[in-house]
């Protein structure tokens, strides 16, 4: 994986074999586990980046032209400055568009505990056009939320020209815009 410029999944893949084989030895399937020595591949560097304002103008203008589903997705991060897969799987039944909140339930987040959202007027003009055929909010089929992020991005970054960023660089966008304006 890191031949191939991968990193931090080969990171990550070392952190699950590990467990895996730290279960089996507490199991005593094992008396030793052979990822005992073996040191993270790549160090890691943490990320920063805050789109600036004009990088978010040409964001937001790619996102509309880029249309349904993954614009309004993808502005959604933005706005809300949510996880990529919790706004991807976002459902009607969570969003309570009276008082202004969506709920993710605790098994839906990163964090294993419910989590009330508020939602912003923008963030609501947002959700009040959307097309509702299912249970998800972002979906083409109807059943199941929308996926094929890598080619969408790819397409946002050549009509934005904004270079360098990740689709979670939006969050810290987001969480950095909120505290320039005294929002907690």
């Amino acid at each position: 994986l890191v031949d191939a410029g991968h990193p931090y999944m080969a990171n990550r893949l070392l952190a699950h074999v590990r467990k895996f084989f730290n279960w089996c030895k507490e199991r005593h399937w094992l008396t030793e586990t052979p990822t005992e020595a073996i040191k993270r591949p790549a160090r890691e560097q943490a990320r920063n980046r805050v789109l600036d304002k004009d990088e978010i103008k040409r964001f937001c203008a790619a996102c509309d032209e880029i249309g349904w589903p993954f614009g309004p997705c993808f502005t959604l991060l933005l706005v809300t400055g949510q996880r990529r897969d919790e706004v991807a799987c976002m459902k009607w039944t969570h969003i309570n568009i009276d008082d202004a909140v969506w709920t993710l339930p605790r098994q839906e987040t990163k964090a294993d505990r419910q989590h009330d959202v508020p939602l912003s007027p923008l963030a609501l003009s947002i959700l009040e056009v959307l097309p509702r055929n299912g249970d998800f909010v972002f979906t083409t089929t109807g059943r199941s939320p929308i996926s094929g992020f890598s080619k969408a991005k790819a397409r946002l970054d050549q009509l934005s020209k904004v270079g360098s960023w990740r689709l979670h660089d939006l969050r810290r966008t987001a969480a950095s815009g909120m505290a320039e304006i005294g929002i907690a």
